[in-house]
């Protein structure tokens, strides 16, 4: 039945839009094979803050990155497209408007995650494309407008966390230049070791594994191999000590925008956000008592796609990148 189909899920996030596709894998159990990727720095959540309004510049450039993607899938014969949506859109005032706007020009509809299915889709993306992970497991899924948190437990119980910190609404809230000065850095740490000590105080201590996912910790992977040219492969599974991230965050605070731009694995569009959201990285470890953790290429995008083929087939898949 599935065989020869393929599937898209496109995740329309607050910094930038992301689309996998993948076929059915020629594997003894059942997979999916990815074979195509696509990103577009839209910047959705630009100018989001303090009204929560989704501005018109932005809507448009994430209209138009979606109208490109669609229609470069369109010779690939993609049976479903799973468009899912997260941060800025799901708290926006003008939420209906926008997804208005993407259905009569696309003719698509969007599936508004909340925070506690983000998490929980970020999870079974991890699983899919990650084995042997020591459990108790923590993921954390770093976006542009929040962060999500996942914690899977020895008896399979699971707990899903939302946070309304992420690396564009940190800068715009707290209004960060580049080079961000010391009086900044501390008031935005001292932000998020709040949120984060006040949700997961329970928590602390007692997680044998984090991994992190999207861009942030991608994107520190890319930039610690010097990737000119971005490979998932040799992100996915890429191993970090707390203090390899403490010293590229230093470095990367202390530059202007311009310096951060020629830095090899540092992609266009994310040379102010990388600051903040590794702000973020640190915290959750120091949070939690981490001195090591697990990039994975796998995520949101993935989990949307093993439940499409869940619902298809009623099997989870492997999924490989």
């Amino acid at each position: 039945m599935f065989k020869n189909s393929a599937l898209a899920a496109i995740d329309l996030g607050s910094n930038s839009i992301r689309l996998i596709c993948a076929r059915a894998g020629y594997h003894d159990s059942p997979s999916l094979d990815i074979f195509l990727r696509d990103l577009k720095v839209a910047r959705l959540g630009e100018g989001f803050e303090p009204e929560r309004y989704l501005i018109p510049s932005a809507m448009d450039r994430a209209i138009s990155a979606l109208k490109e993607m669609i229609s470069g899938i369109r010779r690939h014969q993609i049976d479903q497209v799973h468009v899912v949506t997260t941060g800025v859109v799901r708290e926006a005032k003008n939420q209906k408007l926008f997804l208005d706007r993407i259905n009569e020009t696309l003719g698509i509809q969007v599936r508004v995650l909340q925070g506690e299915e983000e998490a929980e889709l970020t999870l079974l993306g991890v699983r899919s494309t990650l084995s042997g992970l020591s459990i108790p497991l923590l993921i954390c899924d770093i976006g542009g407008g929040s962060t999500e948190f996942a914690i899977l437990f020895p008896d399979d119980s699971k707990e899903f966390f939302s946070l309304p910190i992420g690396a564009i609404r940190l800068i715009e809230k707290f209004q960060v230049a580049a080079p961000m000065c010391r009086k900044k850095d501390q008031a935005i740490r001292a932000y998020i070791m709040g949120s984060l000590k006040k949700t997961f105080h329970s928590f602390c201590g007692h997680i044998s594994t984090l991994v992190a996912t999207a861009g942030t910790p991608t994107t520190l992977a890319s930039i610690d191999q010097a990737l000119r040219i971005y490979d998932p492969l040799k992100v996915h599974g890429y191993p970090f000590q707390s203090f390899q991230i403490k010293k590229m965050y230093e470095q990367l605070k202390g530059m202007n925008l311009h310096d951060r731009r020629s830095i090899p694995g540092l992609e266009s569009g994310r040379e102010d956000i990388i600051v903040t959201g590794t702000a973020i990285l640190l915290c959750v470890m120091e949070t939690f008592n981490q001195e090591s953790m697990i990039v994975s290429e796998g995520g949101l995008l993935e989990g949307a796609l093993a439940q499409t083929y869940q619902n298809i087939t009623g099997h989870l898949p492997q999924i490989y990148l």
